[in-house]
């Protein structure tokens, strides 16, 4: 037997009662999405965004109508409810394509994140000076656990591999800042990505009131990382080793610096200071 009903704003329900030692199940129809989902306890309309009262991200194609929000009238100081976050998010993932300024090195065409790629190729000619008429500072940022940089590094390589280490070197702004930042970790899939991107996030935070400017604007992840780097330009690294994170011989300190790395980037991420 089936009885209709007129729920509110218009949503129809249909109540079937078979016997009355089965349950009856329950079916609504939300006609804003027009789709059943089946519960526990019969049928009911999906949670969508619109049911729960969230509203959707606003997205701009346009970089204008993003930069145009940020820009304040003179004298009028930058709040918190005068930047629209969704858009600044929404713009930092598109840094590698737009805002930057013109790359210093030339890049690969992965970019599924923030930061430009670069190959070993082009970090091996910045290694040789190819590139002083260009710059002369850089960093290259070895994110790798201390065991495996020890047991084999890129020259001048500087081994950071916490948040906290990160910040504190490039923040506050040294008297002499490396104007091309390099990040890479064993492969350059995990671990690496997730430093620069820290630091392009610091570094966002640090000048909201300046945006889209930023004190680091040339941060590149090093393609393939040490693995790839290692297999073809040996002479430039130092010892001249290679360490593998899953080495038999340093298990437990893998497990402490897993697990201090995944704690540490779990809180990150729990804050939005990773989501771009």
């Amino acid at each position: 037997m089936q009885m209709a009903q007129l729920g509110k704003n218009g949503e129809s329900y249909s109540l079937d009662v078979a016997t009355e030692s089965a349950p009856y199940s329950l079916k609504k129809r939300d006609r804003s999405c027009e789709m059943e989902i089946e519960t526990p306890f019969g049928f009911g309309p999906a949670r969508t965004s619109h049911a729960l009262g969230v509203k959707s991200r606003p997205v701009s194609t346009s970089f204008g109508e993003t930069t145009g929000m940020l820009i304040q009238q003179p004298g009028q100081p930058v709040t918190a409810q005068s930047l629209p976050t969704g858009k600044i998010r929404k713009t930092m993932a598109m840094d590698c394509e737009e805002l930057t300024p013109h790359s210093l090195l030339p890049c690969t065409e992965k970019c599924s994140d923030a930061l430009k790629r670069i190959t070993p190729e082009t970090l091996a000619d910045v290694l040789e000076g190819k590139y002083m008429a260009q710059f002369q500072d850089f960093l290259i940022i070895d994110c790798r656990y201390p065991y495996e940089f020890t047991g084999g590094h890129i020259q001048g390589a500087l081994n950071i591999n916490t948040t906290g280490a990160l910040e504190s070197t490039f923040f506050p702004l040294p008297g002499q800042r490396p104007r091309v930042v390099v990040f890479h970790c064993e492969f350059s899939v995990q671990r690496a990505p997730m430093m620069g991107l820290h630091l392009r996030n610091h570094d966002r935070n640090a000048n909201m009131s300046l945006y889209p400017h930023l004190d680091y604007p040339n941060v590149y992840i090093l393609d393939g990382g040490y693995a790839s780097f290692f297999s073809k330009f040996q002479h430039h690294c130092s010892p001249n080793g290679y360490t593998t994170m899953n080495d038999p011989a340093h298990s437990d300190e893998l497990r402490k610096f897993s697990q201090m790395h995944k704690k540490e980037f779990k809180r990150c991420y729990s804050t939005g200071f990773l989501r771009t």
